[in-house]
């Protein structure tokens, strides 16, 4: 017999303990006078969340099953020899899974120390050895390939680090770092004493060279003082914003829009945009007169037709706005807004894609269900037409951004989902491909279209250390076609970095060492028990084809 534990009954069919919801009235005068009923009465709402699950994992494993049927009767219908062997390739890779690439890196906290394990060589940093704190699980893996890693990460005390990992090598120089932040914030005296205090990281966005930048914005925890950073490839700026308000605000997010235009803020309902000089003051941007909900999401994505580019705002209550920007202010025409699209309660995140108009949204249904969907925002819908969505069925269940994964491929093809929670707090993920033409199988509703998974994390388990704990998976951004340059780092008189090129400042990369190419798939995981800080630090790849 299961142990009796107060405040919580035994559930012998699923095998697991369950809280007693507290009752009133009549109810609680019924259990007074039987007190095994309270054993035979269910929270409501754990029973939908859980048959809602049990739903979604039979609904895929049907799907999978359906879809080796298909294969395999495509299969015995093929008779040509030239085509089994070239053309199914495509077909067998998506139903045997992607390629998974194992890199592991071992990282010391205190001195920057990597430790040998499965191919990873020590390499020591003599002139680099700050407290990096604790990573925070914002991750830019700007690239992935048969040459190298290179990854950008954030951590608790503010700092930015660049590691770059040369796979060509087997020596302790196959390791160089770069403190992104530290020379960025030597003017602001106070920014550098509190780099010490834990901060919160709200956004990090966008790559480290010209023309893209790199954009970086946290908190001091319990301080109303803000601080952005910008690093442009060859300018860097900083700025330190103190946004006053009572303790119920809500910073909801931030995107930056460019070195021109600035940076905006979403502060309850309302938009800031502050410019990226100190000499300007910002302007408060009223959304909707009509619009009471925080502002919890920003993306910003190009515009159709038009220079101007869009502003994708989600908010609490379901509503997505999408509204053009032009020179840094937001524009009255050209405004539109989607109350609660598929129904849904509530906005979590917003990414936008390379194509004009095209958004990829996570969400919470009226059933307090997961929801992840598709659609084009730019898409002009004749009066009583449906509107088109890609709906992806996912088994994962968000509540808000912070234990999510979420991640859409440069190339707008494939899109990672999970969920930090999930698989007892080891956290899970799966992998949709956006393409028709990849899923075997597709269900067609109301001119919508849904997609299953076309694979899951438990896909790749064997080749992950068992206990590791996922931080973030997403996908890298760029693919080099050579080499990664090794970085020589040092300090001069004025505590700037210098590189072997004598540059001060951010990275030159060689003209044609990077091109946009095929993304992999990062998963970055910890094997530490400790939730103080990540002593041990796991990276895989997954190569999409």
């Amino acid at each position: 017999m299961p142990l009796e534990l107060p405040g919580f009954y035994f559930d012998e069919e699923r095998g697991r303990y369950f809280r007693i919801t507290e009752l009133t009235g009549t109810t609680r005068t019924a259990i007074s006078r039987d007190p095994n009923e309270s054993e035979r009465i269910y929270n409501r709402e754990e029973i939908k969340r859980r048959k809602l699950t049990e739903l979604n994992a039979k609904n895929y494993e049907e799907v999978k099953q359906e879809c080796n049927a298909v294969y395999q009767e495509h299969m015995m219908k093929v008779a040509d020899p030239y085509y089994r062997l070239i053309e199914v390739e495509k077909t067998r890779a998506i139903l045997e899974g992607l390629r998974f690439h194992n890199r592991r890196v071992v990282m010391n906290q205190s001195d920057l120390n990597l430790a040998g394990h499965e191919g990873c060589y020590i390499s020591n940093s003599d002139e680099l050895n700050p407290a990096l704190g604790e990573f925070t699980g914002f991750f830019i893996p700007v690239n992935a390939s048969r040459w190298g890693t290179e990854l950008i990460c954030a951590t608790s005390n503010g700092s930015l680090i660049r590691v770059l990992r040369d796979l060509s090598l087997d020596t302790e120089s196959a390791y160089e770092f770069e403190m992104i932040s530290e020379s960025n914030m030597d003017s602001f005296t106070n920014i550098q004493k509190e780099l010490v205090i834990k901060c919160r990281t709200i956004r990090l966005d966008g790559l480290l060279i010209k023309d893209v930048g790199l954009y970086y914005h946290l908190v001091k925890e319990g301080s109303t003082d803000h601080v952005f950073m910008y690093n442009g490839g060859s300018s860097t700026l900083t700025r330190r914003v103190e946004l006053k308000g009572e303790d119920k605000d809500h910073i909801g997010d931030s995107v930056n829009i460019s070195l021109n235009e600035g940076f905006i803020v979403a502060v309850n309902n309302k938009l800031l945009i502050h410019k990226w000089s100190y000499n300007q003051d910002f302007y408060k941007e009223t959304l909707d007169k009509g619009l009471t909900s925080d502002i919890v999401t920003l993306a910003i994505s190009p515009a159709a037709r038009t220079k101007e580019r869009i502003l994708n705002i989600g908010c609490r209550n379901g509503w997505i706005y999408t509204v053009p920007i032009k020179e840094g202010k937001l524009l009255v025409s050209g405004r539109k807004c989607f109350k609660n699209p598929l129904n849904v309660r509530s906005i979590i995140t917003i990414k936008a894609g390379i194509s004009p108009g095209i958004l990829f949204v996570s969400a919470i249904s009226k059933n307090n269900a997961q929801s992840l969907f598709m659609f084009d925002a730019s898409l002009e819908i004749p009066t009583g037409m449906n509107r088109p969505f890609v709906i992806f069925q996912t088994g994962q269940h968000n509540m808000a951004k912070e234990t999510e994964f979420f991640d859409v491929s440069p190339d707008d093809h494939f899109l990672c989902y999970g969920s930090k929670n999930a698989n007892s707090g080891k956290g899970d993920f799966e992998i949709f491909s956006i393409k028709k033409g990849d899923n075997l199988i597709s269900e067609s509703v109301n001119g919508s279209v849904k997609f299953s998974p076309i694979r899951e994390y438990c896909d790749y388990s064997s080749h992950i250390p068992q206990g590791c704990r996922l931080i973030t998976t997403c996908f890298s951004r760029l693919e080099t076609t050579s080499m990664p340059r090794n970085l020589k780092i040092k300090a001069n008189s004025n505590e700037n970095m210098i590189y072997e090129d004598g540059q001060t400042g951010s990275v030159k990369m060689k003209s044609g060492n990077y091109r946009h190419g095929v993304p992999n798939l990062i998963i970055c995981g910890t094997e530490s028990e400790s939730n103080e800080f990540f002593s041990s630090l796991y990276l895989g790849s997954v190569e999409l084809y």
